[in-house]
């Protein structure tokens, strides 16, 4: 059985639903989970930079390794191939990391 999603466009005044089909991912184990997300919690305080170069080292199934400053606008996406650094102005992590 196929999931989709109706999603409703009004264009040119015009309206039309169209089904999107969703992808379905299972569940990871912990053993499959990129990283030991409860050692990252000593990354808070430390360098941005410094903390992205290790987590790429040291996980290399992730695709995705980025620094963002804190508050910045970002996707809203799950992905667990992604982790993204959050920092301050000066450059120092704000909250532990984690995939997503």
């Amino acid at each position: 059985m196929k999931v989709a999603t109706l999603v409703t466009l009004g264009l040119l005044g015009t309206s039309s639903v169209v089904a999107v089909p969703q992808k379905r991912y299972k569940a990871m184990t912990a053993e499959e989970r990129p990283g030991d997300t409860t050692e990252w919690a000593a990354f808070v305080g430390q360098r941005a930079d410094d903390v992205v170069k290790r987590l790429r080292e040291e996980n290399p199934e992730l695709k995705t390794v980025v620094a963002v400053r804190y508050g910045q606008p970002v996707t809203m996406d799950f992905r667990l191939d992604r982790v993204r650094v959050f920092h301050d102005d000066a450059g120092l992590v704000v909250r532990p990391p984690k995939p997503g």
